[in-house]
């Protein structure tokens, strides 16, 4: 079915008003549209839901003399965990590419479990074995992987530990690993504004657990660190 025949379905079924989808079926500007299949906007709109290659080939914006980016982390969507990103930047050696990379894969992996039955606890029961043994699985596959170890490693170590729905939960999720890598690209994006100067505001308070490692790091990138 087209999205044409879909829209017309839900007229002639008196699902939805006429009037609606009328402006847009009579505009010859929306014909190429109107002709793709559902299958092929559904197969989008899964895509766009774990793609599995960037688009960012550069920096888009304009850039300005000066740049004050302040660092802050962010619960609402899209969701930001710009310190815990901080704390990864001063813990390893990291490149956006790897790191999109493997979240992709990850997601992809997540996506292949049916993770239905963690929600009621019963049955979760019945079906633990099977979320162990995919537990187990992820923690090998990436064991030797930087951000794994870094994002997830401790809720599998958590629910392979102390096996239940509410560790598992924990364990399934890939929303740590977008959090620091929606920041690295608001990072980059940010001080990739800047022509002459650029200035990072930053909540010491939230960078103490690593602060000495915080200002070797930005000093070695080559920032001045002052306030800390």
């Amino acid at each position: 079915m087209t999205i044409q025949g879909f829209c017309e379905f839900l007229t002639d079924n008196e699902y939805c008003n006429k009037d609606i989808f009328l402006p847009f079926i009579e505009d010859t500007e929306y014909e190429k549209v109107l002709k793709v299949s559902l299958s092929q906007l559904h197969a989008l709109y899964a895509y766009l839901g774990a793609p599995s290659v960037s688009t960012q080939h550069g920096v888009k914006g304009e850039g300005h003399n000066n740049v004050c980016f302040i660092a802050e982390d962010s619960t609402r969507n899209p969701i930001v965990y710009m310190y815990e990103f901080f704390q990864l930047l001063c813990a390893e050696d990291i490149n956006l590419t790897d790191f999109q990379n493997f979240y992709y894969d990850y997601v992809s992996e997540i996506k292949s479990i049916n993770l239905t039955y963690l929600k009621p606890a019963k049955t979760y029961k019945a079906h633990e074995g099977e979320y162990l043994q995919y537990a187990q699985y992820i923690k090998n596959k990436y064991k030797d992987n930087k951000y794994f170890l870094f994002c997830q490693q401790k809720y599998y170590d958590k629910y392979l530990g102390n096996p239940n729905s509410t560790n598992a939960k924990d364990c399934f999720k890939s929303t740590k690993i977008q959090g620091i890598l929606w920041a690295y690209k608001l990072f980059y994006v940010g001080c990739s504004r800047a022509k002459e100067n650029l200035v990072i505001v930053i909540d010491e308070n939230k960078i103490a657990p690593f602060r000495k490692e915080f200002i070797k790091r930005m000093t070695a990138i080559g920032f001045d660190v002052n306030g800390i």
